[in-house]
Order: C-alpha cells, then structure tokens, then sequence
C-alpha cells in the first residue's frame, strides 16, 4: 500500500498489479481506472472481474453447500409432513425481521401451522431467552427455526429440547465457545462450515434455506413457478436485510442487492410498495443508499423502540390500507427515534470530551436515560467521531445492555472476547457487539478493553482507503459511467473515493441546507472550476483556503437539464 499522510489521518490508495490490469482492459475493453478499482474491490481475475460487473442470479452459491443443510431441509420436511406447529424465531432488526418474513411468507404459502415470534428489545434483548423458549413450548411448538440468532444460544436450546422442542438453527453472527449441540446449524461463520462464501445476513442465510426447501418439495432443482415467484420477493426481502445489516456488498451479497433492488423497484406487495413511498416517494429509482439510509431505518425504528412486530406485518401485508397505516406508524416512530438518537449522542459526545481521552484507545461510556434501541447508532457516531472503538451502555438498576462500534482498523469481537469475563453476555462481529454487564464492572471492563486494545493495536489512528489519486479534470463521462457500474454500493464497496492534490480554491464558501451545516465551493482542476459540495463540513470551514488537498466522491449532477461533474468532499487531508 502506498500511504498518503495528511494532518491526523493516513490515507492510503492501493498499488494494485499492473499485469492483472492490463489484462482485465484488454478483456473487457475498459479504461485503466476501471481496471484499478476492480483490483481495489477484491477483484483477483479476468473472470471474477467478469462477474462483478454482469451480475446474474446464475452465479448464486447452491443452498446444498452448506454442511447441515440436507439435516435442515429433512427435519422441516418431516414437520411438513406430520402438520406440526413451526415457530420462527426472529430478530428485532431490519436484517431479522427480513429473514422472519422470509420463512413465513414460504410457510403461509405452504398452509403449514407457523407462527412468527419476535424479541422485545427492551424487555428481553437479542436472541433466545428462557422466557422466549417457555412462551414458543406454550403455544405448543414442536420445531424451533430461528433466523439472525441462535448460533450463541446453546443453554437456552437445550433447554428447549429438554421442553420436547426441535431446533434449526439459521444464523450469521460469530460463533461463541460452545455450539447448540444434536441440532441442524446454518451459519456461514461457524467452526469447520464448508460454505465458500462467509458474509450473508440473517436474511441471506433465511434466503438459502426457503431455496432448499423449495427445490426439495419441487423435487428438483429448477422449482416450480409458483415457489420462483416467492423466491423473487424472498430475494427483495434478503435485499432489504443485507444493505440495512451493514455487511460487505461483495459476492453473494452483491448479487441478492443488485437483483433485490430491481425487484423491490417492481414489487406489487402492498407492504414493500407502501414503505417505499413512504421513505422515499414511489417514483423514486431505488437504490442500496435509499435501503441503508431510508427505508431500513424505518424497519428498525419499530423494533429498536417497540414493537418489532408491526414491520413484520408490512413486508407481509397485502392490504393497501392497513400498509399505509403500518407505513405511517414506522415513519413516525422512526422521527421518534431521530430525536432520541441525536439527544443521545449530544450527551455521549460531551462526555467524551469531558472524559480527556488523551491516549486512551476506547470510549466505554454509560448512562441511566439512555434507551437501548438506539445507543448502538449512537455509538457509531461517536466511534466515527473520535475515531476509536466506542461502547455505550444503557444503564438498568444494578446493570446494563450496552452497543460496540469499532473505528481504526479494531477486530471489536475479538477484543470484547478477550474480555469477556466482565461480561454477563456478549456477541457481534468484528465491526458491532451487544452485551450485558453489572454496572460494577463497567469501569473494570473499560479498562480492560483499553489493555487490550492498546497491546494488539500499539497504532491507533484513523485510516481511509482511497482508489486512487485523480485529478478532477482526468474525469470524464465515460469514466464515470464506469464507476456507477461498481453499484449496489456499500459495505467493503463505497463509491469510488479519489484524492486531489493542491487544488486552488475559487469564489467564496457559502454555507447550505436547513441547518446551514454544509459547505459549497469551487476549485480549480486544470481549466476548469468544479463545484466542490462538502456534506457536515462547518467545522473545517477556516481550512478551505489556497492550495487544497483533498479525498472526494465524484457525481454528475443534473438541473434544469444541465449536467456537470460535481465533487462530493469526503475528507480534507
């Protein structure tokens, strides 16, 4: 990596193989630019740069991969077969509530006994609980599949079965120590599983199985049609649940965002139609940030302040009125939870500062008034703004549930693990966690975690990857036509990111936007000027002056029928 160094962040723009890419050119007759940003995006052949951008549902990894699934699909079957009662335990979440209604839209057309069963955050918190397993066994459950959960649930399963309950288990998150035992498991990440591809989302995997179930009972691998129309509108649902989960948009992810985008922009349900207009207008033309930013927020506002139920209810709905109503209900509590969200990191950002972090590699911050739906927004927030691994807890009495962002470059599940002694639960990733800790402990474990950070992490400083280094007036149309075809943009595949160097700034900065928060310029690129548009950039106003050098994501934009190349400033460096 070649590192380009400015003020307190280091940026760094791949060096790529220069053999590789000249091959990919020649192949696929594109521009070197192009070329490199494949190799920056994990592109490593001609054939793989083929298929990242002709995206074909074709290229989708057979559900049979994975090592239980034949276990899997024979219990469900037998349950089919036998007309027992199939409780699907979800998530709370965007990405559960997505996988939940996967299942159950299979099981509802099927005419099987399903029932959905979803956590209060607030009053039972993530994945299965003692309490969720006795209320399942009361309503008479004889199997048990949970989805976006359950992979660290090995007591309460057990439990379950000594109840006379059946599990499959169909989860993404890491595994812990010790695995549900004598049960089917579906989880890309766990220990010696031979699926080839390790990031889906709950609903991905949740997608998986509804396919292996759906070749089964075909009895072939080319299903039915009427099994293909519910596997398309079980792929926008999967869409729904990738993008709002945050996980990479690459590989398999790529392919179920990229089709499930299309989808949703045909989708005749009531439900998805009426929260699409509701987050976004229906004419609008869908995309992966209108997922991430619009309508998921919408579907995880429910659950992270409520009742999770009623998102589920929408994507499910085929009652035009009742999905405006639901539609309503979650934009509502979704404005709700903005306010809370900003009360929350006002404080949080205060008490930051307060804390005089100096050196200190961790934020670990707690507070009685603050509600545990949203600290985990809060959090990465926070995480972004002081660019270190932040946690913050909500406090109840004598103890706590607290949510983890990671920021500069920190395997946040490995370093909670490390620390998990102080914990009373804990699970997550290498980017988020949730756990539960004794208020006594707090000050303890953020101590510890400090440690711990501070020994496998001796440097901690904000990083940025940039593609390359660009200056505005090498762009042109073509150029960035390439780059839109990279889209669905995301996780581990943000919109091409470049770097200008010493450009004079020109006219004055105006400031803009209801909240005067944004910054508006031009500068000078060989002989023409580009209007520069700096999103949140109040605080970096004094800097924009003289020779500028800076990270930017370039875009056309359109008025009046005019379009011009515009540069969207990500960081000045």
């Amino acid at each position: 990596m070649v590192k380009i160094e400015r003020s307190e962040c280091a940026w760094t723009c791949p060096q790529g193989d220069p053999c590789l890419e000249r091959e990919i050119i020649g192949a696929l007759r594109c521009s070197p630019i192009l070329a490199r940003l494949l190799w920056n995006r994990g592109v490593r052949s001609v054939e793989e740069a083929g298929r990242f951008l002709d995206v074909k549902l074709t290229d989708l990894v057979a559900p049979e991969a994975f090592n239980d699934m034949a276990r899997a699909v024979a219990r469900i079957r037998q349950g089919l077969a036998r007309r027992e009662k199939i409780a699907v335990f979800g998530d709370y979440d965007a990405d559960g509530v997505s996988a939940t209604a996967i299942l159950m839209l299979f099981f509802n057309h099927l005419g099987a006994r399903a029932q959905a069963f979803l956590p209060h955050r607030v009053n039972e918190g993530y994945g299965l609980s003692p309490d969720a397993v006795r209320r399942m066994h009361a309503w008479g459950a004889n199997l048990v599949i949970t989805v976006d959960n359950g992979i660290g649930c090995a007591e309460e399963i057990a439990y379950g079965r000594g109840l006379g309950m059946d599990f499959v288990i169909t989860d993404h998150h890491e595994a812990g120590d010790t695995l549900p035992a004598g049960v089917p498991i579906l989880n890309p990440k766990a220990p010696g599983e031979r699926y080839p591809f390790r990031d889906l989302a709950g609903a991905g995997v949740a997608f998986k199985l509804m396919w292996a179930l759906a070749r089964e009972l075909s009895g072939q691998a080319k299903v039915s049609e009427s099994f293909r129309t519910l596997l398309l509108r079980a792929i926008a649902l999967a869409c729904l649940g990738t993008v709002s989960d945050v996980v990479p948009l690459l590989g398999e992810n790529r392919i179920i965002t990229r089709h499930g985008l299309r989808i949703l922009r045909e989708q005749e349900n009531a439900g998805l139609k009426a929260l699409r207009a509701s987050a976004c207008g229906a004419a609008s033309v869908l995309r992966a940030h209108d997922v991430a930013f619009r309508l998921g927020p919408r579907l995880n506002a429910a659950g992270r302040l409520g009742d999770p139920g009623r998102a589920l209810e929408l994507l499910m709905t085929e009652d035009p009125a009742r999905a405006a109503a639901l539609a309503l209900e979650l934009d509502k509590e979704n404005d709700r939870r903005r306010r809370i969200e900003e009360r929350i990191i006002s404080q949080a950002r205060t008490a930051a500062a307060d804390a005089r972090l100096g050196d200190a590699p961790c934020i670990v911050l707690a507070n009685p008034d603050w509600h545990v739906g949203v600290i985990g927004i809060a959090a990465a927030r926070i995480a972004e703004e002081f660019a270190r691994p932040t946690v913050l807890i909500a406090l109840e009495g004598d103890s706590g549930r607290g949510s983890g962002r990671t920021a500069g470059g920190v395997a946040l599940h490995e370093v909670i693990d490390a620390a998990r002694s102080l914990l009373d639960d804990f699970g997550g990733h290498a980017e988020a966690c949730g756990l539960r800790i004794k208020a006594a402990h707090i000050g303890p474990f953020a101590e510890r975690l400090g440690a711990i950070i501070r020994e496998r992490y001796p440097v901690l400083r904000e990083t940025f990857a940039a593609d390359a280094v660009m200056p505005p007036d090498r762009l042109t149309p073509a150029i960035l036509a390439e780059c839109a075809a990279l889209a669905p943009f995301g996780e581990d595949n943000r919109p091409p990111v470049f770097i200008a160097e010493r450009l004079a700034t020109v006219g004055e900065v105006r400031r803009m936007g209801r909240t005067r928060s944004h910054l508006a310029f031009f500068v000078r690129s060989g002989a023409a000027a580009y209007r520069t548009v700096y999103f949140g950039g109040t605080a970096d106003a004094d800097r924009i002056a003289g020779a500028l050098t800076f990270a930017y994501e370039p875009r056309i934009n359109t008025f009046n029928g005019a379009s011009e190349i515009e540069l969207n400033l990500k960081r000045i460096l």
